[in-house]
C-alpha cells in the first residue's frame, strides 16, 4: 500500500498553522521602570494609580501590582505606548491628603490612525458598546478555531477509513507492487482519501483563517478599550 504523502503533508501544515495562531495570542506588554529595568508581563487590569499584571513566565500565576509612579512608560502588545509623569513622592502625598489625581497623571497617548473601515468604525463607537463588540468577535474567533480542529479531525478520520479499506482489499506481491482483490473497494478507498484531504483541509483551513481574522479584530477592540481606560470584558 502506497502512503498518502500529500495527506500527511497537509495535516502537518494545518497543525503547524494552528500552533502559529496560538503563538500570535501570546504577546506581552513591556513595563519600563524609572530605574531602567524592563518587565515583560501580561497586563490584567489598568487602574488610575496602578497596573495589575501577571509575569510572562507564569500566565496562570499570581497577579502583581505596580504603581504607575514607578514607571516611565508602558508599551502595549499592540504597539501603543503610554507615558507617565507622576512621581512616587507626590503619589504618596496625594494619598495622605486625599487629593484627587491631577489630569496629567493619566496616560498620554493617542489612538493609532485607522488602517481600514473596521478600525474607523471601532474608533467611532461609544465606549459602552465596545465590550459587546469585543465579545462578538472573540466568540467568532473561538468558533473558527473549533471549526479548524474539526476539519483536522474530519480529514484524519476519513483518510484513516479510506486507508483501512484499501489495506483490507489489497496486498503487496513479491515484487513490491500493490495488487487489488476488490477493485471497487480500493477505488472507493482512494476516493475517500481525496475527499478527506480536500474536504477536511478546506474546512479546517477556513476555520483557522476565520479564527485569525476575527481574533485580530477582537484584539484591536480590546486595545481601544484599554486606550479609553475601560475595564476588561468579563471572561466567558
Amino acid at each position: 500500500m502506497e502512503p498518502n504523502r500529500g495527506s500527511i503533508g497537509f495535516l502537518i501544515f494545518l497543525i503547524c498553522f494552528s500552533f502559529s495562531l496560538r503563538a500570535q495570542e501570546k504577546e506581552y506588554d513591556l513595563l519600563v521602570k524609572k530605574d531602567g529595568s524592563i518587565l515583560e508581563v501580561k497586563i490584567v487590569e489598568e487602574k488610575p494609580d496602578e497596573i495589575l499584571y501577571r509575569k510572562k513566565e507564569a500566565q496562570d500565576g499570581p497577579i502583581y501590582a505596580i504603581l504607575k509612579a514607578e514607571l516611565l512608560s508602558v508599551r502595549y502588545s499592540n504597539g501603543e505606548t503610554a507615558t507617565f509623569t507622576v512621581t512616587v513622592d507626590n503619589f504618596y502625598e496625594r494619598k495622605e491628603t486625599g487629593a484627587a489625581p491631577p489630569p496629567f497623571e493619566k496616560p498620554v497617548y493617542q489612538a493609532l490612525p485607522p488602517k481600514n473601515e473596521f478600525q474607523s468604525r471601532v474608533l467611532a463607537l461609544p465606549s459602552d458598546q465596545l465590550g459587546t463588540e469585543y465579545s462578538y468577535y472573540r466568540g467568532l474567533s473561538r468558533a473558527g478555531r473549533r471549526m479548524g480542529f474539526w476539519g483536522i479531525a474530519l480529514q484524519v478520520g476519513v483518510n484513516l477509513t479510506g486507508t483501512l479499506i484499501i489495506a483490507s482489499n489489497s496486498y503487496t506481491d513479491a515484487y513490491g507492487y500493490m495488487v487489488s482483490t476488490n477493485d471497487n473497494a480500493v477505488r472507493a478507498g482512494r476516493m475517500m482519501l481525496v475527499a478527506g484531504t480536500l474536504g477536511g483541509g478546506v474546512f479546517g483551513t477556513t476555520g483557522f483563517i476565520r479564527a485569525a481574522k476575527n481574533g485580530n479584530k477582537a484584539k484591536y477592540i480590546r486595545s481601544e478599550m484599554r486606550r479609553r481606560g475601560l475595564p476588561p470584558p468579563a471572561a466567558r
